[in-house]
């Protein structure tokens, strides 16, 4: 809220910051974090932080979705197509485990991925 409505970018990192330091050892803080300073075009510091609650382990199936797709997108923006197409596609196999228990949301992210994938060759992936 502070970096997408309010512009307060600093605030807003060190609040995001603030709660990785406050919950270490939950991926979710770690995930939004990233996903802070995706916003505010630090995509080195994203993916690392995503990455870091990545190896937090288990996590709901929204929050490894989400992450793999801010992951593949972060490693697009940064030029590394490997790592980007391995997330994203990453992505597309948690959503088809996803789509029996919340269709509507799994499409979404799926179909975030698949377009993301659409510029990279060899993009199909057999899950």
């Amino acid at each position: 809220v502070w970096v997408e409505h309010f512009r307060q970018i600093e605030t807003g990192i060190s609040h995001s910051a603030k709660a990785t330091q406050l919950q270490p050892d939950l991926a979710e803080a770690w995930f939004c974090h990233g996903r802070v300073l995706m916003l505010t075009g630090q995509y080195i510091q994203a993916t690392e932080m995503l990455e870091q609650g990545w190896s937090l382990g288990a996590v709901g199936m929204r929050s490894q979705v989400t992450a793999a797709v801010w992951l593949g997108e972060s490693y697009g923006i940064l030029g590394d197509v490997p790592r980007c197409q391995e997330w994203l596609q990453q992505a597309v196999c948690l959503t088809d485990k996803w789509l029996k228990h919340n269709p509507a949301v799994a499409h979404y992210w799926q179909g975030r991925a698949r377009q993301a994938l659409g510029g990279i060759p060899r993009a199909k992936h057999v899950c």
